[in-house]
């Protein structure tokens, strides 16, 4: 094996180390009452309250016009959020650390049920990531994206607390969510420009006129003095 490919296998492999003894010393920080509160943290249910925020956030002061173009580009940031999570396990692999004999003895699993064999990245924290994001980038509203980060926060340290997740799934999720948000709103921006040059650049190296002066330079061929009168 040549020396650069050993050199970043082995440090792949420290990160690796350090990431599980992160894991097992974070997961084993726990109480009766924290079981309780970062279970209902890591439930699906949560998720009806956010949305409710945010739809509230995306039709309030706003024409319906707008806030439809908000709500499908709402649906293209969780659409590509979902989807790029599920390649990104697909391609990495990594198994989650309940799923990992030499672990299994020494995690603090709350719930009874480990869902997917990969954890690399973090869905649920990618999810919230990306709705913060969403709030930020394109709603423009800092406070809500602010109690929205604080929510991914508590739903990420929760996915390390039920013990499905490495500390690095955590941080891969976070950083995809954010990119998925960014992608999407600079995938709008893009379409949009692109789309007003080609309504309006054609016209304009051609030479022909904007449709709005049309009319004034059709008068102004029929009757060249009417112009040259006025001045």
């Amino acid at each position: 094996m040549p020396v650069p490919l050993a050199a970043a296998d082995g440090f792949l492999g420290l990160l690796s180390s350090w990431d599980t003894s992160a894991f097992l010393l974070l997961n084993g920080l726990h109480s009766p009452f924290w079981d309780s509160l970062m279970r209902q943290v890591s439930s699906p249910w949560v998720l009806v309250p956010i949305h409710l925020l945010l739809l509230a956030a995306l039709f309030r002061g706003t024409d319906r016009r707008r806030a439809a173009a908000l709500l499908g580009l709402l649906a293209l940031v969780i659409a590509i959020d979902l989807v790029g999570a599920r390649e990104i396990k697909d391609a990495v692999q990594r198994v989650r650390p309940c799923n990992v004999a030499d672990l299994a003895t020494s995690i603090h699993f709350v719930g009874g049920r480990r869902s997917g064999a990969y954890s690399f990245v973090s869905t649920h924290t990618a999810y919230a990531f990306a709705l913060a994001a969403f709030a930020l980038f394109s709603l423009r509203q800092r406070r809500l994206a602010i109690v929205l980060t604080l929510w991914a926060v508590a739903v990420g340290y929760s996915r390390l607390y039920v013990g499905l997740h490495y500390p690095g799934d955590i941080l891969g999720g976070a950083v995809w969510g954010v990119s998925a948000a960014a992608l999407a709103q600079g995938l709008v921006t893009l379409a949009s420009r692109l789309r007003w040059q080609r309504l309006h650049l054609p016209a304009a190296l051609a030479g022909e006129a904007v449709p709005e002066l049309r009319p004034a330079l059709v008068r102004t061929a029929v009757d060249p003095h009417r112009t040259s009168s006025r001045s």
